[in-house]
């Protein structure tokens, strides 16, 4: 057999063991090893946390790959091929076997769910944020009344995603109430000043429930640990949550610290770029929405400047309209005051030859012309108004003011109030006699628009 195919084979071993369980090339490799390249034997002892060869295993430090070559899948083939059965028999054994591990694997996880729903204490049911803080309540209660530990009072889920958002490590703990060794955990462990401090320098968060709880039983279940006490590190890898580590049944204190020691150093350099990742996305996450915000404000701004623009320009429009129907109007108005002008002239009787009942009236206009006449006495004074009118000089808005009396004669008919502002109604224009005008009378025009 060529190299290339072994190594091959056992570089697709290692990737589809790296994907199940979500562990280290070197962690991989050595359980491989282990079970003699059989990735389900591998899985099942990852899982049951079956004993992994350390630096004192037979394979050097050259076969410990951090990126496996042809030669290193040679030297794979020598060695494995010493443990493999060599006879016919042999093999058909180690197949029929497989299935058989298998079963009995999943009879072991059977059994141990039973035994915690019926075997222990009853599960209990509720709301999973009511089951941390009774958890943690209880735990502060019994072991830890000062509040020395910072427990996330929260789901697993959610304090999955806080570890995850604040890039810290997660230390999780899984309680069993009716374990023997419960409290010596928990006040000669959890509450030690060394667990403090390795909490404080590393600064991780920490969750924790209990086995009877829904909450915990779910945790335990998933990772295929029933053994208690349980504790594990958890850090976020690539958008993911990965177990470091997990220790459960009987340790010593200084084996946990330094397991949990040597995890949080190996992935310091990991946890701290992501850190810097996450401050760069921060910072450029608000130097966009400022951007933006800045954008959007000087869109706004020329938003108003084109609005106002715009009203300005409809104003100016509405203005130039309103002007130019004021405009037309006027003009309208002057023409028809222009012809009716014209019938008045056309129609004006001649003036009366006789000097008796006659009123002689001189008219002064505005710009010192003059302007004689004689009426009849009983002539109305819209006469005067109708003469004075139709004089070259005489202003389009007038009024008609005598000397002795003085008083504004009131002789404008009725059709003149759309060409003046100084019109006052009457029931009846009066006559001269009327308006107690006689002799010799000196009426002068007023231009109301001056």
């Amino acid at each position: 057999m060529s190299e290339a195919g072994p190594s091959e084979h056992y570089r697709d071993a290692i990737n589809q063991l790296k994907e199940i369980c979500a562990i280290t090339d070197e962690l991989a490799l050595s359980l491989l090893r282990n079970a003699n390249w059989n990735v389900d034997a591998a899985v099942r002892n990852f899982f049951e946390g079956g004993n992994v060869q350390d630096e004192e295993s037979d394979y050097s430090e050259e076969d410990a790959p951090d990126a496996i070559n042809d030669n290193d899948a040679q030297n794979d083939i020598v060695q494995s091929s010493n443990n493999r059965p060599q006879s016919f028999f042999g093999w058909i054994t180690s197949l029929i076997s497989i299935p058989m591990r298998l079963i009995l694997w999943s009879l072991r996880d059977l059994i141990g769910f039973f035994y915690n729903v019926f075997g222990g204490p009853p599960l209990s049911v509720a709301d999973p944020r009511d089951e941390i803080q009774n958890f943690v309540t209880e735990f502060q209660r019994k072991y830890d009344p000062d509040g020395t530990l910072p427990w996330l009072n929260m789901p697993y889920s959610n304090a999955v995603s806080e570890a995850r958002r604040q890039v810290k490590y997660l230390v999780v703990y899984l309680h069993n109430p009716s374990s023997p060794s419960a409290d010596i955990f928990a006040r000669g462990y959890l509450l030690s000043p060394r667990f403090i401090e390795f909490m404080a320098r590393n600064e991780c968060l920490i969750w924790g429930a209990s086995i009877r709880t829904s909450e915990g039983y779910k945790v335990s279940y998933s990772v295929r640990d029933h053994n208690t006490p349980f504790i594990s590190l958890f850090c976020s890898y690539d958008g993911r949550t990965a177990c470091l580590i997990r220790l459960s049944g009987q340790f010593s204190l200084d084996s946990m610290l330094e397991s949990l020691e040597a995890c949080a150093n190996l992935n310091r350099h990991h946890l701290a770029t992501q850190e810097r990742e996450k401050r760069e996305r921060e910072f450029n996450n608000q130097l966009r929405r400022e951007q933006e915000e800045e954008y959007k404000r000087s869109l706004a701004a020329d938003r108003a400047k084109v609005q106002e623009r715009k009203r300005l320009e409809s104003e100016r429009i509405e203005a130039d309209k309103r002007e130019e129907e004021l405009r037309l109007q006027e003009e309208r108005k002057r023409q028809l005051l222009i012809e009716r002008r014209q019938r008045i002239r056309e129609s004006l009787p001649e003036e009366p030859c006789s000097d008796v009942d006659v009123v002689r009236v001189a008219v002064k206009f505005p710009e010192g012309s003059k302007l004689e006449r004689r009426f009849r006495k009983d002539d109305s004074l819209e006469m005067l108004f109708n003469v004075v009118s139709i004089h070259d000089t005489c202003p389009h808005d007038f009024s008609l003011i005598s000397s002795y009396p003085r008083q504004v004669l009131k002789c404008a008919p009725s059709w003149y109030r759309e060409y003046t502002e100084c019109f006052e109604e009457t029931d009846r224009i009066p006559t001269f006699r009327e308006a107690g005008l006689d002799g010799g009378v000196l009426v002068l025009v007023r231009d109301n628009e001056a």
